[in-house]
């Protein structure tokens, strides 16, 4: 027995739900910060290799597996070889975690959007604002502010501490706006997506225009593209710019697959990957000549050097925004507004496409309708978050963080590799991919498959274990311990994914395409 499978709207509502996506927080925070600490615009040089050998191919086979099998992550890498629905399983709850805490940054922009129009309860002067008592409510150290006002954190991870209220209302808030957006199916997505998608891009761009006229602005950009070419021999830089394509495209996550499922019959898969990947591409080189005119801007006010400027992920947007926010007198509280807003949005559309993926995988293995699916998971979700907004939060997502995306993401990739270049056979996938495509794609496809790729995930792997190991080499338990947990909950992960796929088991499940 078998239901008419639900269809996009339109291409169109596809690449852009793609695109949402693929275009989140990592795009404003995470490139930008990884791009200055890895040479500047020397790094854009492995960046597009990394686009070039990785995140194309990957993201093509992504989108043909869904298209060819109509199912989401699990049931597709069973239909392609019995006993692989595992790595699907490990996909989707890797992602959830991942989503867990994805939500609580959210949240957080949330609480700082509220913050950009309630004004500082005790306003100082602040360098070149003509006004301040438009200073925000972070005041005149928004780094101080964030950790010791809005976090109160801990500075490790245990004890936990107390609940922050404000991170709970906007956690709550946040949870609430991804169900309303995907209770009822790609349907919805295809709607929201329209406004979600480019109004983002279209605030990034006013942001830009803002900045750019200020003074400094012009040399934080000067950073951004000189390129530092001693940095392309050191291995590290190589190893982040591969971590970040997997990020960023939303590689191993599921929900390309999950999308890519609910595709028309005769749809262009090699081309909708093209576009979702230079959108994304794009987006990020762009979010640079914002973040780094803002650098530069608030270097040149603060009379610091520009390597003085916080470029972390956290410091960028909770420390550097808001002081550079500050600056702009009485215009403040609007263009901080403007810019939390910016982050919201880009961050809904990935957090609801991670959600969407697992409810389609759940709704796929138990029958249970898609709403009350989805119920389950923001629910859940929330309440498991809760551990993310105590005064030890922060250390708990930097935790987190690691070991799902960085060593979760690429083994997801390589399982997934494995399955399709060699049990499956890569030729099968490509044959289907080609059969509507404009764009043909030849054999050597199948080679980044089987080979290509599967070396440079597993070269991303072993660095980034080694490095971890070489960090804390001579260190004490509160060093490993943490470590340690992180390969346990991996681990977890890993055999509740192999329980999902044997418990209730039916044959019918696992049908050849």
């Amino acid at each position: 027995m078998s239901e008419e499978r639900e269809h996009w709207g339109s291409r169109v509502a596809f690449v852009m739900a793609a695109i949402g996506s693929a275009v989140g927080l990592g795009n404003v925070w995470r490139f930008p910060g990884v791009c200055a600490a890895n040479g500047g615009g020397a790094f854009l040089i492995p960046y597009f290799v990394a686009i070039i050998l990785l995140g194309i191919p990957l993201l093509i086979l992504e989108f043909g597996l869904g298209h060819m099998m109509l199912s989401a992550a699990p049931r597709s890498l069973a239909k392609a070889r019995r006993n692989s629905e595992w790595v699907g399983w490990f996909a989707v709850l890797n992602a959830l975690v991942i989503t867990i805490y994805y939500v609580v940054i959210m949240a957080w922009c949330s609480n700082y959007l509220v913050f950009s129009f309630i004004p500082a309860a005790t306003p100082e002067a602040v360098e070149g604002a003509q006004a301040a008592a438009s200073t925000p409510m972070w005041g005149s150290d928004p780094g101080s502010f964030f950790d010791r006002e809005f976090l109160k954190t801990s500075g490790s991870m245990f004890p936990l501490g107390s609940l922050r209220g404000w991170i709970v209302v906007g956690l709550a808030f946040t949870w609430v706006c991804i169900f309303l957006c995907i209770f009822k199916g790609v349907g919805i997505v295809g709607k929201v997506v329209m406004w979600t998608v480019p109004l983002p891009v279209l605030l990034l761009a006013v942001l830009f225009f803002s900045e750019i006229r200020e003074p400094g602005a012009l040399l934080g950009i000067g950073q951004y593209l000189t390129p530092d070419f001693t940095k392309l021999a050191d291995p590290e830089v190589w190893r982040a710019a591969f971590g970040q394509v997997f990020f960023s495209l939303t590689l191993g996550f599921g929900v390309m697959i999950a999308y890519a499922s609910y595709l028309k019959k005769k749809s262009d898969v090699s081309n909708n990957a093209l576009i979702t990947t230079m959108a994304n591409c794009g987006t990020s080189f762009f979010a640079g000549f914002v973040v780094f005119s803002t650098v530069g801007h608030l270097a040149v006010s603060r009379g610091w050097e520009l390597d003085k400027v916080p470029k972390t992920a956290f410091g960028l947007v909770f420390t550097t925004y808001p002081d550079a926010i500050n600056r702009l007198g009485p215009w403040a509280p609007l263009f901080g507004g403007i810019f939390f807003l910016m982050l919201l949005l880009l961050g809904i559309d990935s957090a609801f496409s991670l959600i969407e993926g697992a409810a389609t995988a759940l709704v796929e293995k138990t029958g249970v309708g898609h709403a009350r699916i989805t119920a389950f998971l923001c629910v859940g979700g929330f309440a498991l978050g809760l551990l993310f907004c105590t005064n030890a939060g922060k250390q708990w997502v930097g935790w987190a963080d690691h070991i799902c995306n960085d060593i979760g993401l690429p083994l997801v990739m390589l399982l997934q590799c494995i399955v399709i270049g060699w049990l499956f056979g890569a030729h099968k996938l490509l044959a289907h991919i080609n059969q509507d495509s404009e764009i043909t794609i030849g054999r050597w496809w199948s080679f980044m498959i089987r080979v290509v790729c599967p070396l440079l995930i597993g070269f991303i792997f072993v660095t980034t274990t080694v490095k971890d190991i070489r960090d804390r080499a001579g260190q004490g338990w509160n060093v490993w311990g943490p470590y340690i947990g992180q390969w346990v909950l991996l681990l977890g992960l890993i055999v509740s994914s192999v329980m999902l796929m044997v418990v209730a088991r039916k044959k019918q499940e696992v049908i050849e395409p």
